[in-house]
Order: C-alpha cells, then sequence, then structure tokens
C-alpha cells in the first residue's frame, strides 16, 4: 500500500528516538484534507507520533487539532462482529460489539473514529433493529457525549434514535414529534408513531400506524411488521369492541401464516390462542374427505349408467340406412321346408 505523507504539512513534527513495540497501521485524515497512511506509535501530550513504516527509526508527531479522524485497522474481534450484523444476527452483533466498546483500553484512543466509539454508534443501529428501546437510550446517551469522537460524517445521529430514547422515557409526545420528522426510514417511523400514539391513548390512530408497518413492511426486516401486527392484535384485543372480532381473525390468520410457522408469538394471550386454533378447526372441517368408492376405496365415485329414455340410445343404422332388425334376415317359420 502506498503510504502519502507531506512535510510542509507537518513542518511542526519533530524527530523523537524510536520507541520499541509494534506500531499500528492507520490512516490519518488532517482537517485541511491531506490524507497520510503511516504506523502510528502513540498518543502523547495531544498529538499523535508516527512513522513512515515499521522500519522507519525517525518518529513524526502532528498535533490532534489538525486531526479530522483516524481510520484504525478492524481487528479480527471487529470482523466476527460486522460478521453478525452483516447476517443479521443482531442479539450476537450486539454482544460482540459491546465486548469492544468495553474494551477502552485496546480500543479507545482519544481521537474521532476510535473502534470503541464506533462499536456503540453499531450497537445503537442493532438495538434499533431489536426494537429495544431501553439498549437505543443507553448507547444514545453515551454517544451524546462521545459525538466529537465520531467522525465528521457521523456526527449526526438518527432523528428515529432520539424517537426510540424518548419512547423508553415514557415521554410520548416527545416521541411522536421525533417520530413525525423527516426520515430514511418510513416504516420504522410508522412504527415508532404507533407506540407513541399508543402511550397516548390514542388507539385508533396508534392501529393506523400499526397498519402501515405491517402492511408495508413485507419483504423487509422481519422484526418490525411482525411486532406491529402482534400489537395491533393485542390493542384491539384489549378494546373489547365485538364488532372488530373479524378483523382480529383475519390478522391472527396474517400472524400464524407469515410469521408463526402455524402459530402464534410466545406468550401470547390463551383466549387468542384458542381462537386462532378455532380458526384451523373450522377451516379443516370445511374441507370434506372423499367418500369411499363401491370396494371400500376412497376416491370419487363413478356415476351409475342410467337406462336410456324412450326414443333415445337407438342402435346406429346398418350401411343401409335400416334399423338392425330390419337390416337382419327374418327367421323362417317353424315347419318350413329347409332350403
Amino acid at each position: 500500500m502506498t503510504r502519502f505523507f507531506t512535510l510542509t504539512v507537518l513542518s511542526a513534527a519533530v524527530a523523537l528516538p524510536a520507541i520499541p513495540g509494534r506500531a499500528e497501521p492507520v490512516t490519518i485524515f488532517l482537517k485541511n484534507s491531506v490524507t497520510m497512511e503511516v504506523d502510528m506509535v502513540r498518543f502523547r501530550q495531544g498529538q499523535i507520533d508516527w512513522r513512515v513504516d515499521a522500519n522507519a527509526a525517525e518518529i513524526r508527531s502532528v498535533p490532534l487539532s489538525r486531526v479530522a479522524w483516524v481510520d484504525f485497522q478492524r481487528s479480527s474481534d471487529w470482523e466476527r462482529a460486522e460478521s453478525a450484523y452483516r447476517s443479521g444476527n443482531f442479539a450476537e452483533a450486539v454482544r460482540l460489539f459491546q465486548a469492544i466498546a468495553a474494551n477502552r483500553q485496546a480500543h479507545h484512543h482519544p481521537v474521532p473514529g476510535n473502534l470503541s466509539t464506533l462499536a456503540r454508534l453499531r450497537l445503537l443501529d442493532c438495538h434499533r433493529r431489536l426494537l429495544d428501546a431501553e439498549g437505543v437510550a443507553t448507547q444514545w446517551k453515551t454517544l451524546e457525549s462521545e459525538r466529537d469522537l465520531l467522525p465528521p460524517d457521523d456526527r449526526q445521529l438518527p432523528s428515529l434514535a432520539a424517537a426510540w430514547t424518548a419512547l423508553a422515557a415514557g415521554d410520548g409526545e416527545k416521541a411522536l414529534e421525533l417520530a413525525r420528522e423527516p426520515s430514511d426510514s418510513p416504516l420504522e417511523a410508522d412504527y415508532l408513531q404507533g407506540r407513541a400514539l399508543q402511550e397516548l391513548g390514542r388507539k385508533d390512530e396508534a392501529l393506523q400506524s400499526y397498519t402501515r408497518a405491517y402492511t408495508f413492511g413485507f419483504g423487509t426486516l422481519p422484526s418490525l411488521p411482525r411486532d406491529a401486527l402482534r400489537r395491533s392484535i393485542l390493542l384491539i384485543d384489549a378494546m373489547g369492541n365485538d364488532q372488530r372480532l373479524p378483523e382480529i381473525h383475519a390478522q391472527l390468520s396474517i400472524y400464524r401464516d407469515l410469521y408463526g410457522d402455524g402459530a402464534l408469538w410466545d406468550g401470547a394471550p390463551a383466549h387468542l390462542v384458542e381462537l386462532a386454533q378455532k380458526e384451523l378447526d373450522i377451516l379443516a372441517s370445511s374441507v370434506e374427505p372423499p367418500s369411499p368408492g363401491p370396494s371400500g376405496e376412497t376416491g370419487n365415485p363413478q356415476p351409475e349408467k342410467s337406462a336410456p329414455a324412450a326414443g333415445k340410445g337407438k342402435p346406429p343404422p346398418s350401411p343401409k340406412g335400416k334399423p338392425e332388425d330390419e337390416a337382419a334376415p327374418k327367421a323362417a317359420p317353424k315347419g318350413a321346408p329347409k332350403a
């Protein structure tokens, strides 16, 4: 890999005695748009000590005040966490990224781009995908205090994460306000609006938001439309309106067929499980089994042949156009001489 550095830019750099030990390859992005691919030796008194490569004896330094951010080499722990994230195993990704964020000695440096703070940004996204409001709130509060340690392009935290945080705090009004702001995740916004509206007791509006989330969410991340549908079922059931029973029946069927592999979610109320089972029993009883045939085997019975009606079913005419009884020779009367 080609390494770039400019001595004129680093005119304040000073030569230091070589420091034993392994240096870390990094890319340093300076605020004046200069990029350096170097070996970082250490942080010291508000500056980064670096050298051109691992074989260089001379060590130089650059003040942190001139550094926009640093792209650190990803560790094997990070690659495992990132693999779990990309495969959709967000619970495992949370465990792995949490370990990286907690290991501040190895991953936390006083410069934007350090892996400890980046891991928290990943954790924020994982908790959003897991629909974990408390988990989002925890990472949001930490990132708010470490915002300056993120790369410049990542410092604008998503407004929906703030909506999750408000929801975790029980502030439905604030959550609703933030969820209605323009977003690049409209389905998540619909889901959050449903949660906030339900928190505020605006049940019919909440159902409308949940319906949008699970109707237009098919084919996306399944956890969001699945939970929107689950919450919609529970909310309608809690309203106790018998006129909405057909709506519950329809939603139970959708959940069972699309998300439950024929069943409802774990911990579903017993009366809803019973209602869903009744729907299956009714469906099964509406399909009549095939009737047994004459010898006892099942199958479609063959229709019985009926006698032909008068004037119908006559034999075909003879070649001369006469009926068979007229075309055939007549029998000789008894006692007549033989020919």
